[in-house]
């Protein structure tokens, strides 16, 4: 029974879980006036985290898009230079 505890000790500490309670019970203690529906105030703190997680995904989607893009650009940058000393070098 100890391992299983254990166990999930294990995984709720690699996974953050302890973590962002933690911050959101501190968040939670420091407000000078106490909200009245605490469970509410939790909810909303991860959802908040929630939601930062899915703007970081976004973010990174849009990063990776955009240095694709930016591979692409200097890709055809090189060929249109190339080109153009080709078109000098026939000209002499």
């Amino acid at each position: 029974m100890d391992t299983d505890r254990e166990k999930f000790r294990s995984y709720v500490q690699k996974s953050g879980i302890m973590s962002a309670l933690t911050n959101i019970l501190v968040k939670l203690y420091e407000q000078p006036l106490k909200p009245d529906d605490p469970l509410g105030f939790i909810r909303r703190e991860l959802e908040k985290n929630s939601d930062e997680a899915d703007k970081i995904k976004t973010l990174e989607a849009k990063v990776s898009e955009l240095e694709a893009q930016k591979a692409s650009l200097e890709e055809q940058l090189r060929a249109y230079r190339d080109k153009e000393e080709s078109c000098i070098e026939d000209k002499s």
